[in-house]
């Protein structure tokens, strides 16, 4: 049957990976598009809870040295934030709405 709708079906590949001009995406939709979203949810909450525990078992373990270690990352710091001030790197407060 034709009419003046389309029938609904799944999106070719191309309609998938690029989306029509002017329409801005999320640059970090790709990772959730590739395995979903709760997939995509479950290794970054992975991936905090296994780096908080070995910064953990490492304080526990050896505490001079992660101590050394945790005040060398914060001495970067300053120069980190310096750096990304002036490439003008910022976190947009109100990002455009993505469709």
């Amino acid at each position: 049957m034709t009419g003046p709708h389309p029938t609904p079906g799944p999106p070719s590949s191309a309609s998938a990976t690029n989306p029509p001009p002017g329409v801005q995406t999320d640059p970090d939709e790709g990772l959730v598009r590739a395995i979903g979203l709760g997939s995509a949810v479950l290794l970054v909450v992975g991936a905090v809870v296994g780096s908080g525990a070995l910064v953990y078992n490492t304080l526990v373990e050896r505490p001079v040295e992660s101590v050394a270690g945790l005040g060398l990352v914060a001495l970067g710091l300053p120069f980190y934030w310096y750096w990304r001030k002036e490439t003008g790197h910022r976190v947009r407060r109100n990002p455009v709405p993505i469709r």
